[in-house]
């Protein structure tokens, strides 16, 4: 499966299991985030490709490099939603 194919198969289960718009809109963010991130540092098309290494450097970066909520207007310090949950359903999605 492709990035981009997989933002639709996530949101969807999401959907069906009842969260809330703004969980599913963080969600969205969060992806967008992370395929970001990834596309800056490696050469991965497929979610197949990716090993927990990777995972554990991106969780690494947004733990203490990345500038959170860097250029939003109110924002200075956030949390967001739980990346391995995500990468779960990820995961057992084909």
């Amino acid at each position: 499966m492709i990035f981009e194919q997989t933002i639709g198969v996530v949101i969807p289960a999401k959907t069906a299991e009842g969260l809330r718009e703004r969980t599913l809109f963080d969600y969205s963010q969060q992806w967008k985030y992370f395929v970001n991130w990834l596309t800056e540092r490696y050469e991965i098309t497929y979610i197949d490709e990716l090993t927990p290494d990777i995972f554990h450097n991106h969780i690494n970066h947004m733990k203490y490099d990345a500038k959170r909520y860097d250029g939003h207007k109110y924002k200075k310090t956030a949390l967001g939603p739980d990346l391995f949950a995500f990468c779960k359903v990820v995961a057992t999605a084909d």
